[in-house]
């Protein structure tokens, strides 16, 4: 999410301490639908064909590069020079194979996803998924789309006008944040091969995806209930130390300090929440937090200042007696949404901003 440019003194801000998040009986359910996507998307993946994860990754074909990390990064990894400073599409989201499976490695190999949206008028293209192989940086691409029936068999759309702020892979399922609606779900087991070439859809007995030669087509949705609170899905991460799993979700505002975040139960078996009723709502009292994630109870956050400012780490503790303590503006400028890699004991973010962008972790341990 793009904000302006504010300055910031690095040392003030270093181990100032707020008042913990204020505890909330906001209801706030969420209902699955699964059609007509999922029998459609099954349809696509009969018409075409399906590349695994591995095959995705052997085909990197942008020159990304892993550099050297300054302290305080263990891993920084950049994009391109065209995707590092372009202001057509935007990073948001990030989450690794360490989501998918608590080995670590989906097909046997580690992956590290990243969201981008179309920044161009009317985001004609969507969102696209970076595959990133997060030893050299090397990536490729797939287009998000939505199935539908078409007068010649079952065709799709791109994604348009979804921030895709925040995303999170469990298991088969690719969860993805769209802002006012709520969350969509993708199926990274319907990895589909298209042809090269512009335009999307079915055209001619061939299926495009705006140039890309991969889509991952939606099968579900989760929405609000009726009588649910208006929540601002921003950010999404997945919480494996927690018992069951559970994921995060929260809201993105400034200058208003009225952002809450909420938690839910997921199945591990479904992949899917376990009730759609949240288990816990917090207000977090802070501006500008573009990402967060649980690990062992301890909430990390992401609190960005612009492109001419470095981000903020806040922690928090978990307990109402608790305090949100800044770790100072130690983070690359515009941090966006977080995963925890649980082997490497690493956060991951990704910056947006032209010309600045990376994806990058710090030690969750030393925080």
């Amino acid at each position: 999410m793009k904000l302006p440019t504010i300055p910031l003194i690095l040392s003030a801000l270093a181990y100032e301490t707020f008042a913990a998040p204020t505890k909330l009986s906001t209801p706030l359910s969420l209902k699955l639908t699964t059609s007509p996507w999922s029998s459609l998307a099954s349809q696509l993946n009969s018409a075409l064909p399906t590349i695994s994860v591995s095959k995705v990754l052997a085909a990197v074909d942008h020159a990304g590069s892993a550099v050297t990390p300054a302290s305080p990064l263990i891993k920084d990894l950049r994009f391109s020079s065209t995707d590092g400073t372009t202001t057509g599409w935007y990073p948001q989201g990030v989450t690794t194979s360490a989501d998918s499976l608590d080995s670590g490695k989906v097909d046997g190999v580690e992956v590290l996803l990243t969201s981008w949206y179309d920044h161009t008028t009317g985001g004609p293209k969507g969102v696209r998924i970076g595959f990133t192989n997060p030893t050299t940086g090397k990536y490729v691409y797939a287009l998000l789309v939505v199935p539908k029936s078409i007068s010649s068999g079952t065709s799709y759309d791109a994604l348009k006008g979804v921030h895709a702020g925040g995303i999170m892979w469990y298991g088969n399922h690719l969860y993805v944040v769209d802002t006012w609606f709520g969350l969509r779900i993708f199926d990274m087991n319907k990895i589909l091969q298209v042809t090269a070439g512009s335009g999307i859809g079915l055209n001619g007995g061939k299926y495009y995806a705006h140039g890309y030669k991969y889509i991952i087509p939606q099968i579900g949705t989760y929405t609000p209930t009726s009588g649910s609170t208006k929540f601002r899905f921003s950010y999404i991460s997945l919480d494996r130390t927690s018992t069951p799993d559970s994921i995060l979700v929260g809201e993105y505002e400034s200058p208003a300090t009225t952002a809450r975040i909420a938690r839910f139960d997921i199945n591990y078996q479904t992949r899917l929440l376990s009730t759609g009723t949240r288990r816990d709502m917090w207000k977090i009292g802070k501006t500008s937090i573009q990402g967060g994630v649980v690990v062992n109870g301890r909430f990390y956050f992401t609190k960005s200042h612009g492109e001419g400012g470095k981000s903020e780490l806040l922690v928090w503790n978990g307990k109402a007696s608790g305090e949100v303590v800044s770790k100072g503006a130690i983070l690359p400028n515009g941090a966006e949404d977080l995963s925890y890699w649980k082997s490497k004991d690493a956060l991951y973010s990704v910056g947006e901003h032209p010309g600045k962008r990376k994806v990058f972790a710090v030690k969750a341990s030393r925080y």
